[in-house]
């Protein structure tokens, strides 16, 4: 058995075998059965059920894990640079509390 991506349904039923869906992407599984059961797709949302069911991941929510990345360095980027821009600050700060605090002479 060979699974293969298809971008739609040309084998009678021409349908998914799970919810009856016929339209868009999806899994042609070679299987071929006597009418009136014919060729077994399985539609892109029963793929995607099937494959959270299993534990996996869509490609939606890898590409969405992605933009949070993305999102997450942009974050990290602003806000060291807003540490480095505070530095000189924290500096003149410890040399001002260190002068007021050392004892006179």
């Amino acid at each position: 058995m060979e699974f293969r991506l298809v971008e739609r349904m040309i084998l009678s039923p021409c349908r998914c075998f799970l919810c009856q869906r016929n339209d868009g992407p999806a899994i042609d599984t070679t299987v071929q059965r006597p009418a009136p059961v014919g060729r077994a797709y399985i539609c892109e949302s029963c793929g995607r059920d099937l494959i959270r069911l299993f534990g996996g991941v869509t490609a939606d929510a890898v590409r969405q894990s992605e933009e949070n990345v993305r999102t997450m360095r942009r974050e990290l980027n602003d806000a060291e640079a807003e540490v480095r821009r505070l530095q000189p600050f924290e500096r003149a700060i410890a040399s001002a509390r260190d002068e007021h605090l050392t004892p006179a002479a």
